[in-house]
């Protein structure tokens, strides 16, 4: 697997976001006003996105987050 860098940013309300570099590594960002619990679960479907390569597939946003939901 790539590198992975995860990064406190303030979101506002968003609580991750994740990105894929161009030396195929990824930046997960999270939301500094989570909880703990809140901080470990975005980082958890943030890796979901990368684990399951959705950013190698041509699909809407809406699409991937819904497919995602159903593997948690």
């Amino acid at each position: 697997m790539s590198e992975i860098y995860i990064y406190p940013l303030d979101l506002k309300g968003i609580n991750e976001a994740v990105t894929q570099n161009a030396d195929g590594s990824y930046t997960i960002f999270y939301d500094d006003h989570l909880s703990p619990k809140g901080r470990v679960e975005a980082i958890r479907h943030a890796m979901k996105h990368i684990e399951n390569n959705d950013f190698e597939h041509l699909r809407t946003a809406d699409e991937i987050e819904s497919d995602t939901h159903e593997r948690i």
